[in-house]
């Protein structure tokens, strides 16, 4: 990244206009499309281009600077089209966690004060109608699935199919918005554990503040392909998958469910993968189920090559080695090791990955050093939603 490119990046959509500019051929996003069955992809000029039409739909639909609008999307190439277009236009996004209870959703809406929503079926707004009947700042609710004609009799708003809210505005003119990096970027609401959940307001200076923050302590670059498996209602894929992917013009690939992750890990190939410590405990169980069930000789091997690798680890990065009267057998010993267990291991993450990070709760610390013992080079990251998130990663 240039200094002169550094010093243009004042908003969140700066980093799209200069994606689109310098970099306009390059792969931006890799999805499944359930309809061809096959994954797709679109380029940073062809995403630019479908955030120029989803802003002009926001002009017809009569949004402009400082209203808010909801977005309870799985993550997907539509979802950041519509998050930038949002954040483009000088509005405010206000993401809905797709786990919440219809009630609670309800709640942030009118909390909020969002004029639009946008939901991936007219089935999650009917369950916000049951839990909550009055919407008194909401204008308007947009499908992404396009089933507009299976909405509640009872919604207080119209309920228009995205295909058809976008040809709304085809003809629209498009105008500049003026924004501040002190405007706000996001409006994040956290669990309510001590009541209601609360909104934490960002502004595009906490964020891009964070993201540049986060690039000196870790070595990626446009090159790289990320994987995005969190939800982007949460701060920390917000901002580590989507946000900084946009800085650095790296590549990413939505994994379709939790289900489907490691098929998608081999698909996707990423050479960072983003996420919580339960998803590396659960991969870990399973490389341990694999092992034991190839019989002792493998499980002793992979029990070497943890030992050795953790001792590799710790030369490395200048920690204090596990003294073993059998250590000076390493170097012997690991490429046999290597090719025989740890190889097969960094497969499981798609064969290529360079770097993982873990966060959003503590990492135990023994699963913490396997991965890194095996090759699989895994950071801890800390932060708050207040924060916009990131307040460590060791490095």
């Amino acid at each position: 990244m240039t200094a002169d490119n550094l010093n243009n990046m004042r908003i969140i959509p700066d980093l799209l206009a200069i994606n689109e500019k310098v970099r306009p051929n390059k792969v931006a996003y890799r999805q499944f499309d359930d309809k061809s069955k096959t994954w797709i992809s679109v380029t940073w000029k062809e995403f630019a281009d479908m955030v120029r039409s989803w802003r002009k739909a926001f002009t017809a639909s009569g949004l402009s600077k400082g209203d808010h609008a909801a977005v309870l999307l799985p993550n997907s190439i539509t979802a950041t089209a519509c998050d930038l277009s949002i954040l483009s236009q000088g509005m405010v996004p206000v993401p809905l966690h797709a786990v919440d209870t219809p009630s609670s959703s309800a709640f942030i809406l009118n909390n909020s004060e969002a004029k639009i929503l946008f939901v991936p079926r007219t089935l999650r707004w009917n369950a916000m109608l049951n839990a909550q009947k009055e919407y008194p700042y909401l204008k308007l609710v947009v499908t992404t699935g396009n089933d507009a004609e299976g909405a509640s009799e009872d919604s207080p708003v119209p309920v228009v199919n995205l295909s058809d809210w976008l040809k709304q505005g085809e003809n629209t003119d498009l105008k500049e918005v003026s924004i501040d990096p002190d405007d706000l970027a996001a409006i994040v609401y956290t669990s309510g554990t001590t009541g209601k959940p609360k909104g934490v307001m960002l502004t595009h200076d906490n964020v891009l503040s964070n993201v540049k923050s986060f690039s000196q302590v870790i070595d990626v670059g446009s090159d790289d392909v990320f994987l995005s498996f969190l939800p982007f209602s949460h701060t920390f894929e917000r901002t580590v998958t989507f946000y900084f992917t946009l800085f650095l013009g790296a590549e990413v690939g939505f994994a379709r469910s939790v289900l489907k992750l490691a098929e998608d890990l081999k698909i996707i190939r990423p050479t960072i993968f983003v996420a919580v410590p339960r998803v590396f405990e659960q991969f870990h169980s399973r490389i341990k189920a694999s092992l034991q069930s190839k019989g002792s000789i493998a499980a002793t091997l992979a029990d070497q090559a943890e030992m050795i690798g953790w001792r590799r680890f710790c030369r490395r990065n200048g920690l204090a080695v596990p003294s073993s009267s059998a250590s000076w057998l390493d170097s012997f010993i690991w490429p046999m090791l290597e090719s025989r267990i740890v190889l097969p291991i960094r497969d499981v993450f798609g064969g290529r990955l360079r770097i993982a990070i873990a966060g959003g709760a503590a990492l135990n610390n023994a699963i913490g050093r396997f991965y890194n013992a095996m090759g699989v080079e895994l950071r801890q990251g800390y932060g708050l939603t207040e924060t916009s998130p990131v307040i460590s990663l060791n490095r």
